[in-house]
């Protein structure tokens, strides 16, 4: 795991870190990430990123955790606008 993700994790609620560890997550976002070609649903550059559109932080989240329809997979670039991170970054417009 990355330095940044070891930092990022120890803050995280450990329900969490437990959730995006599991064989279950993994199977499924690298298989979601296949499935639509490793682009970005939003601007189509290369993308490794699987956004849950509903929050697991919500109760209606939590339960669509591992719910494919609840994926959309993003660049790190639309997946930080997506969180309002960084929003001095220059965005990019959608490539096809």
């Amino acid at each position: 795991m990355k330095r940044s993700n070891k930092k990022y994790n120890k803050n995280r609620d450990p329900k969490y870190t437990k959730f995006y560890n599991s064989r279950d997550w993994r199977t499924l976002s690298q298989a979601y990430a296949q499935a639509k070609g490793f682009r970005c649903e939003s601007c189509g550059q290369v993308a490794s990123e699987v956004h849950h559109v509903k929050a697991i932080q919500t109760d209606d989240g939590w339960n669509r955790r591992l719910d494919y329809d609840n994926l959309e997979l993003l660049c790190k670039s639309c997946h930080n606008d997506r969180h309002g991170r960084f929003k001095a970054r220059k965005s990019h417009s959608k490539a096809f």
